[in-house]
């Protein structure tokens, strides 16, 4: 049996972007670089959190900007390895 890992965040970011995940870096802003809007950001959520397992807070939520610092939340939540 293979196991498969999760997709990266920068993968999931990639896709809710419509962007190749070549094109998506660490420091690339969800909003202002990548132009994902509310409903992207919604989706990308929901997709963390089949993915990975992981439901962020609310106040962590505000707090992200970048593709890293939501692998940073994402990690801290313990669910799943950097």
């Amino acid at each position: 049996m293979t196991v498969v890992p999760p997709l990266s965040i920068a993968t999931l970011v990639a896709h809710a972007s419509g962007r190749c995940p070549l094109h998506v870096a660490a420091g690339d802003r969800l909003v202002e670089d990548l132009r994902l809007d509310s409903m992207d950001v919604a989706g990308l959520f929901i997709d963390i959190e089949n993915v990975h397992g992981v439901i962020l807070a609310p106040e962590v939520v505000r707090s992200i900007r970048t593709v890293a610092d939501l692998d940073a939340a994402v990690i801290a939540q313990g669910r799943r390895q950097p």
